[in-house]
């Protein structure tokens, strides 16, 4: 790997991105940055690596963040944006910045959706630099892998792949969304959120308001016995009971390790040359 963290350049965006902005971005350089939108109150913070030649992009989202070992700005997965060859960003979930948890699935606070400042970012880029929507894939495993969903959503044309991910927030350990909760909703309770925000803690829910999906490709380890029972199973019952056509998504069942990690570079890879060489 020839890039390093220690390689990155910090760059803000006082404005929306311009044209401009993408140009004086040279290829292949890590740069951190910070972009105003037009939701959030506080700018929007992300990781880009552009390889101009390419036509294609690819947006990574974080799962879980070892709150002991860094802040909310973690870039996962940084270290394969040399071995993807499209355009990538990392967004973190800024929800974490209001405390020390580990997961905050990009819900936010009552006042703002997170997800909503991340489709404008995405978007902003997508635009900027010229790339069909129907070559531009979301991915995350876990906790990203629900963000990925959520944005798709909100992008027509786009290509979703997520990974062992929670479908349901209130289906995950009790810790950890009771940390969410406590920090971010101030203890309202499970039914109530569920009145007011019941798209951003389940997928299902989002889809409902939505009335739509995104074309995602939903990978799931069946060793993964918490996520395969306690996520994909539902998602998959109440998406039949949507009546949503199968050539709507592809499921992907995997025979891994008894274990939640995701599959890896290689795997991603091979989903991305599938996406991008069947899209016209």
């Amino acid at each position: 790997m020839g890039k390093s963290l220690k390689d990155v350049v910090m760059i803000e965006f006082n404005e929306q991105l311009t044209e401009r902005d993408i140009n004086n971005i040279p290829s292949e350089q890590l740069y951190m940055f910070n972009i105003k939108n037009n939701i959030s109150v506080f700018p929007i913070p992300g990781l880009i690596y552009l390889k101009k030649d390419s036509k294609c992009f690819t947006v990574l989202f974080n799962g879980a963040v070892n709150r002991e070992k860094t802040d909310y700005l973690a870039f996962q997965r940084w270290s394969w944006i040399e071995e993807i060859e499209t355009n990538v960003l990392i967004l973190p979930d800024s929800t974490l910045k209001n405390g020390s948890f580990a997961l905050g699935w990009g819900t936010g606070v009552p006042s703002e959706w997170y997800i909503e400042s991340m489709v404008e970012t995405i978007d902003n880029f997508v635009n900027k630099l010229n790339i069909p929507r129907n070559k531009t894939v979301l991915y995350g495993s876990s906790a990203g892998g629900f963000q990925a969903f959520l944005c798709g959503l909100s992008l027509d044309g786009v290509n979703v792949i997520m990974e062992n991910p929670q479908t349901d927030v209130f289906n995950y350990y009790e810790r950890h969304v009771n940390a969410l909760i406590e920090i971010c909703y101030q203890n309202m309770d499970k039914k109530e959120i569920y009145e007011s925000f019941g798209e951003r803690f389940n997928l299902i829910r989002a889809i409902k308001t939505h009335n739509k999906i995104p074309y995602f490709y939903y990978l799931q380890n069946k060793n993964d016995k918490f996520h395969y029972n306690n996520h994909y199973l539902p998602f998959i019952t109440e998406l039949k009971d949507l009546d949503i056509k199968e050539n709507e998504f592809s499921i992907k069942l995997l025979d891994g390790e008894k274990t939640h990690n995701p599959g890896g570079l290689d795997q991603l890879v091979s989903i991305l040359n599938e996406i991008f060489d069947n899209t016209i």
